[in-house]
């Protein structure tokens, strides 16, 4: 038990150093990048960085913006996974359902998100696209994880809930989700 402690506090250990040491060669990159290329707006010196990000932090409203947007990236992520937990149990149950939502989902997942944010500028405005960006990355992501979580679940204890009762979705909310949340997680 002590040896195996010890393993992982080297381990941590070193990955904690070696981690150290990559943020040190990349501040000296920086820092030698910044003196050759003499240009604050192509590469601005560590010093100028730090003293506008001490200034920006002082501020009492960039900190208020910072928390605003980490709360609604959050709210976003949250109504994705809801969303996604809802297709997921409807592509399960109904296969046709999954048939459709396929196509759609690749087409999402592979379209080149800088074509994606022209048009969404366009369409819902500046206010609104990062929240449908998030939207279009996240929602295929964990629906193709619920959905392959539902898959792997025992196909016994699927065949004795069926035995038992109609899959519903109470029999999702009490046996399907316990038993796959560790793989959506």
């Amino acid at each position: 038990m002590i040896s195996t402690t010890k393993k992982v506090l080297n381990k941590i250990s070193s990955s904690t150093i070696f981690f150290i040491i990559g943020l040190i060669v990349l501040v000296f990159i920086w820092f030698i990048s910044s003196k050759q290329i003499d240009n604050e707006f192509v590469l601005p010196e560590i010093k100028l960085v730090v003293n506008k990000l001490i200034d920006f932090l002082s501020e009492g409203k960039v900190i208020k913006i910072v928390l605003l947007t980490i709360l609604k990236v959050f709210l976003i992520i949250v109504l994705c996974f809801l969303i996604s937990l809802v297709l997921a149990i409807l592509s399960y149950k109904f296969k046709w359902l999954y048939g459709f939502i396929s196509p759609i989902l690749v087409i999402i997942r592979t379209a080149p998100i800088a074509s994606i944010i022209v048009i969404l500028l366009i369409c819902v405005g500046l206010k609104r696209t990062p929240y449908y960006i998030c939207s279009f990355v996240v929602i295929p992501v964990i629906y193709e994880q619920i959905l392959q979580s539902f898959n792997n679940i025992d196909k016994d204890i699927i065949e004795e809930t069926k035995m038992i009762s109609n899959i519903n979705m109470n029999v999702f909310i009490k046996v399907f989700i316990p038993m796959a949340f560790p793989n959506m997680i």
